[in-house]
């Protein structure tokens, strides 16, 4: 389920009930039909609306109104023998975790109330919504340049990025190169590990639905133990050097592909760099031959994946000169 304009279909949904149970009035009584007959023909009609207003509407509301929706699901849960306490420790997790990652940006100290206004629920199966408040709607809680309003944002969207690579066949590379802040990936993997379900707790799977992520993600009961290798056998960032041919340059997201490197094992490395670099990347870099050093983020297997670039040298300068124009 991907979030989306939930509420307005419901809505629609509803006023089609609606009409159909005063298009059935309207035809039984023009027939002279008994007062029971119209209540039976009509009574799963008024489940379905029922069953729309007690929870579709509430469930639509939620999602309508999250950038993020946790769904748990499991026997005990949909028998709702579960406690208030696992439930109250589900909703902690989410807000701490999420408190977590906004702590490591910047090294802030953000907060740590505006972690509850993120929490919202609809009945039936745990459904568990996260969104930013808005601060010209509720200017007593933030204000746009606020560093917590700022750092929650930016926690919600490291977030996003580490859950949508979980399906992918290269997800620790992926998920190294979309986050190559070391910190904050930690926190990140972290968070995701803590949501993979338990059976303890009884629940079998989790799913998650964010405005930024294309498809609905499913959490299983193994994940944790991946998630759990991943932080365990994780490689510290170090400072390493790196020469190449600069491909593919996202001057919006501020990084280049380096290719032809001259490490065999490699194919390419993905350079991260700061808007110091933002007129060499755009004018000078492309097609040629660069040295790179930085930050660099290795994967389990030791293998460099991403930098944060510190400093370039274009190698073929000469090259570079030549073809710029006369004055």
């Amino acid at each position: 389920m991907n979030i989306s304009n939930h509420t307005n279909e419901v809505k629609r949904k509803i006023q089609i009930l609606h009409d159909n149970i005063i298009a059935m009035k309207y035809s039984a009584e023009n027939n002279n039909a008994p007062d029971y007959f119209i209540r039976a023909v009509t009574e799963p009609i008024y489940k379905l609306l029922e069953q729309l207003y007690q929870r579709e509407l509430p469930l639509a509301t939620l999602m309508d109104n999250s950038e993020m929706v946790f769904h748990a699901e499991g026997d005990n849960i949909e028998m709702q023998n579960t406690g208030i306490s696992e439930f109250t420790g589900f909703i902690n997790n989410i807000r701490q975790q999420i408190f977590n990652i906004a702590s490591k940006i910047n090294n802030s100290k953000p907060n740590k109330n505006i972690c509850d206004p993120l929490i919202s629920f609809a009945p039936g199966s745990w459904f568990v919504g996260l969104s930013i408040p808005e601060p010209q709607i509720n200017k007593s809680m933030l204000e746009k340049e606020d560093p917590t309003y700022k750092n929650f944002s930016s926690a919600m969207d490291y977030l996003e990025r580490g859950i949508k690579h979980i399906e992918s066949e290269n997800m620790e590379k992926d998920i190294i190169e979309d986050i190559p802040e070391e910190n904050i990936r930690l926190s990140v993997l972290t968070a995701i590990k803590s949501f993979s379900p338990s059976k303890n707790k009884g629940i079998k799977s989790l799913s998650i639905s964010a405005r930024n992520i294309p498809k609905t993600v499913v959490f299983q009961p193994e994940m944790k133990k991946i998630f759990s290798m991943l932080v365990k056998n994780r490689v510290p960032s170090k400072n390493a050097s790196f020469t190449g041919i600069v491909r593919e340059i996202d001057l919006d997201k501020r990084r280049f592909a380096l290719r032809f490197l001259e490490i065999s094992i490699l194919s390419d490395i993905k350079c991260h760099y700061e808007d110091k670099f933002d007129i060499l990347a755009k004018d000078c870099l492309l097609d040629h031959k660069i040295a790179v050093s930085g930050i660099t983020n290795y994967n389990s297997k030791n293998t460099p994946i991403s930098m944060n670039v510190d400093n370039i040298n274009i190698l073929d300068i000469k090259d570079l000169t030549e073809n710029l124009p006369s004055l």
